[in-house]
C-alpha cells in the first residue's frame, strides 16, 4: 500500500481557478513568452489587486493576460479557513489541461 494524497481545499480551489484563467488566456491568443500575474480574491469571490508580476516583454500580451483574469471573475468563494484576501500568483502556460 502506498500513501494516498488528497489536495487541500486551498490547492483544489487554486487549481480550478488556474485552469479557467489559462483557458481564457488561450482564447485571447496568449503564446510564449508568457507573463505571470498576481491577484487577490476577496471573501465574496471578487478580484482585487491584480497586476503583472513578471512581464512577457510585450505590453499587448501583458494586457491580454490581465483581461483574461478579470473576465474569469468573480470566482467561487475561497475555501473556509483561507487567509483573506486570498493572494495567488499564476503564470500562463501552453500545457494542455
Amino acid at each position: 500500500g502506498g500513501i494516498g494524497f488528497l489536495p487541500s481545499p486551498h490547492d483544489y480551489y487554486a487549481s480550478k481557478i488556474f485552469v479557467s484563467i489559462n483557458a481564457a488566456g488561450k482564447k485571447k491568443g496568449l503564446v510564449a513568452p508568457f507573463p505571470s500575474v498576481k491577484f487577490a480574491i476577496k471573501a465574496d469571490g471578487s478580484l482585487e489587486s491584480i497586476a503583472i508580476k513578471e512581464s512577457s516583454g510585450d505590453k499587448k500580451k501583458d494586457k491580454a493576460a490581465l483581461k483574461a483574469v478579470k473576465e474569469c471573475a468573480p470566482f467561487a468563494k475561497p475555501p473556509e479557513g483561507s487567509a483573506l484576501p486570498l493572494k495567488l500568483e499564476f503564470r500562463f502556460t501552453q500545457e494542455r489541461l
